[in-house]
């Protein structure tokens, strides 16, 4: 099966291609830059240029690919003008599959409580879960608020460096606190990509899950 990635080269992103070759599928990657094209070349993905702004090429790209899995968002928040791309591309996303029955995943940020919280009426799980009527296995899945991996990259890492240099790990007081709002434990970049392809895999209809 071939599956549409955005964001493919970026951290999530690149474990999610790494998962879809290593489970027999094609991986389309979208990318903006030469740079992040020859890392998805390297990875063994076709490559799209382009950008969650140009949405005649996510329509195209959508509507050629049996799967959708998008993961990509201009993380410069200084302008909300990134939030309005990325939610012209869900919708983009959604028109383009409705009525094919085909899947498309979805992330959604920021912490959660349990399996059983609702999604927010607003915003792009919204979409993704309206969707689901009209023809496409859509599913949201929820990322924690921190993932890591055995690089550098992440919280996570940065805090374990952080007392490696240090030679403890700081705590206030006792220690019960926790990071605020955050939930579990943080999940590794393959788990969460993993689930991604499972998602994706068994087609499962306006289904969220938390990672």
């Amino acid at each position: 099966m071939r599956a549409l990635v955005t964001g493919a080269s970026g951290f999530i992103g690149s474990a999610v291609v790494a998962e879809l070759i290593g489970a027999g599928h094609q991986a389309l990657g979208l990318a903006r830059s030469d740079a992040s094209a020859a890392d998805l070349t390297a990875a063994g993905a076709e490559t799209l240029r382009g950008a969650i702004e140009d949405l005649d090429i996510l329509r195209a790209a959508a509507a050629e690919c049996e799967g959708v899995v998008h993961l990509a968002f201009n993380h410069d928040f200084s302008q909300h003008q990134a939030a309005r791309a990325e939610l012209a591309a869900v919708e983009t996303f959604g028109d383009t599959r409705a009525g094919t029955d085909r899947p498309w995943s979805s992330p959604q940020g920021g912490p959660v409580g349990t399996e059983r919280d609702t999604p927010p009426a607003a915003g792009s799980p919204r979409i993704v879960g309206a969707r689901a009527e009209r023809g496409v296995r859509s599913s949201v899945v929820r990322l924690s608020p921190t993932v890591h991996d055995g690089s550098m990259c992440g919280l996570v890492q940065q805090l374990i460096g952080i007392a490696r240099d240090k030679g403890f790990s700081g705590c206030l007081g006792d220690g019960p606190n926790r990071r605020p709002r955050c939930t579990g434990s943080t999940p590794h970049a393959c788990s969460a990509s993993r689930s991604r392809r499972h998602r994706r895999d068994r087609y499962c209809t306006a289904s969220v899950r938390r990672v």
